[in-house]
């Protein structure tokens, strides 16, 4: 079974870009060990509502831009666990709830998928011609999105959310050759700014079973879906995407 890698176009006027936050977030980690403020990217659950939880403030505004020590950190997750279980993966800078903003520059045009930092978001409209192709299980909840006046959407856009991750194959690597300050890991926090070896290779044992879409643990920016979810992409003709096959080890 083949996989690929979901991104944004290589090309900026080629997809709609989205600019906004969630409503609450798991703040960053300040490592004692290392000194890094540790936070993972591309990692946000739309469908949670952390407002039931006592002292649902604690992940808002500066509280949840300010970093953490690990107790403060692990009394946070605590309490977001005990509301929506154990089965998520909820690294430091963790978002949850209904992302609100607006389409950004330099959007020349609302395409099927759109993007905020690394979160894919797909018209609702573009969803259920997925579903509609056989693809089901694919999870995606309402972005409150704010239009300049040229355009004019058809169909809302919906958050996809990813909820199953897989390993990548290789180890990081550093994001600039032969200048190891530029990649720096902590075995403690598991602080590691290097990016993927290309081509990106994915470990087969680590792929969950009839998942559609899922991040990689060790770079979440990094969306992988299945060949069926891939297949429907392109037989539709989605606009706004871009879709790397990836080989699994």
């Amino acid at each position: 079974m083949a996989f690929y890698r979901l991104r944004r176009p290589k090309t900026d006027n080629e997809t709609t870009y989205l600019e906004g936050l969630w409503p609450w977030r798991i703040p960053d980690l300040a490592c004692d060990v290392c000194g890094k403020k540790v936070g993972f990217e591309g990692v946000s659950y739309p469908a949670f509502d952390l407002s039931q939880l006592p002292n649902s403030g604690d992940y808002l505004g500066e509280n949840r831009n300010n970093a953490q020590l690990p107790r403060v950190i692990q009394d946070l997750l605590a309490r977001v666990r005990a509301l929506i279980g154990t089965h998520l993966w909820i690294p430091p800078r963790t978002n949850f709830g209904q992302f609100s903003g607006h389409v950004e520059e330099p959007t020349k045009r609302l395409y099927d998928f759109a993007w905020a930092f690394s979160n894919p978001f797909l018209t609702e409209a573009a969803l259920r011609r997925i579903e509609q192709a056989g693809v089901r299980g694919v999870k995606g909840f309402p972005a409150l999105i704010a239009y300049r006046k040229r355009f004019t959407p058809t169909s809302p856009y919906l958050e996809l959310q990813v909820e199953h991750e897989v390993s990548l194959a290789d180890p990081l690597q550093p994001r600039l050759p032969n200048h190891p300050r530029f990649h720096s890991r902590c075995d403690v926090c598991g602080y590691n700014n290097g990016v993927p070896r290309d081509p990106l290779r994915i470990r087969s044992d680590t792929i969950p079973i009839a998942a559609h879409i899922m991040r990689c643990r060790e770079y979440p920016i990094c969306k992988i879906v299945s060949e069926e979810f891939a297949l429907a992409i392109m037989r539709l003709k989605l606009s706004g995407v871009c879709l790397e096959m990836v080989e699994s080890v």
